[in-house]
């Protein structure tokens, strides 16, 4: 009798032990959390994101629209034919001051070959986008301040961009739009091109810079939601002071250098 119920013992332990291991995210606060996953195989959680959401303003008031004519200091008209933006480090800021990060990590690769550990929370802005996905967020709550910066840190800029292999991530050339420049292997923090309308004379720009924002605004974080950034851009601010009929495209360039921080706003 003994020897049949350690046979039956044995056999159940050994039914046990040949169950499969089951495959799923382990994160409660992801969208795929799978309760019976007994192990986390990289990259499967699928997060609610920090989703920087557009108000593209002429103004603060009128919309702008890729193709609008604008007017320089110079009374000169001239057409913005394309302009973007490549966004990084999208954090939020609680009332005692802490600096919330996303979970979500990347290995850039610079064009030596160096590696590079970075959060992974880029996202790119342009006048054709409503909104974009930035980075996935799991820390719930009230927060009290938005930070982000506009550029990449120098040790990002020379990014190998074909070593970022994810499909439509802001640095990749499958990207919503191409931040790369080939010439230079460099990332823009903004690209511009614009057309003096008299002559047709045609300017495309590249801005290399990394320009920091912080913003005071109410951001709550519920579980289950994706959570909006509100992002102004203010075209007309981007563009103060440029005279297209006697500027050159470096002097162009460096007023939007000098401009980006006061286009953009919270609203």
């Amino acid at each position: 009798m003994k020897v049949i119920l350690g046979i039956i013992i044995l056999g159940i332990l050994t039914l046990g032990s040949c169950q499969p291991n089951v495959d799923g995210c382990q994160h409660p606060l992801s969208k795929n959390f799978e309760p019976e996953a007994d192990q986390d195989p990289k990259d499967v959680c699928e997060y609610y994101q920090l989703q920087p959401t557009y108000r593209h303003t002429l103004n603060g008031i009128d919309t702008f629209i890729i193709g609008q004519a604008l007017v320089d200091m110079n009374g000169d008209t001239f057409l913005v034919n394309q302009v973007a933006f490549l966004g990084s480090n999208v954090h939020l800021i609680d009332g005692t001051g802490k600096e919330w990060t996303s979970l979500e990590e990347i290995v850039l690769y610079s064009q030596n070959s160096t590696p590079v550990n970075a959060e992974d929370n880029f996202f790119i802005g342009r006048p054709t986008l409503a909104n974009y996905n930035a980075a996935g967020w799991v820390e719930l709550g009230v927060y009290d301040s938005i930070a982000f910066h506009i550029g990449l840190p120098v040790s990002m800029q020379t990014t190998k961009q074909t070593s970022v292999t994810e499909s439509q991530h802001p640095l990749s050339n499958t990207a919503v739009f191409n931040m790369y420049t080939d010439s230079t292997n460099t990332y823009s923090a903004c690209k511009v091109q614009l057309t003096e309308k008299s002559t047709g004379r045609q300017m495309v720009l590249d801005i290399i810079d990394y320009v920091p924002f912080r913003f005071a605004k109410t951001v709550s974080v519920l579980d289950g939601f994706d959570t909006a950034i509100p992002i102004q851009i203010n075209y007309g601010s981007l563009f103060d002071g440029v005279a297209v009929s006697t500027d050159t495209d470096s002097i162009i360039a460096l007023k939007i250098t000098q401009n980006l921080p006061n286009a953009f706003s919270v609203y």
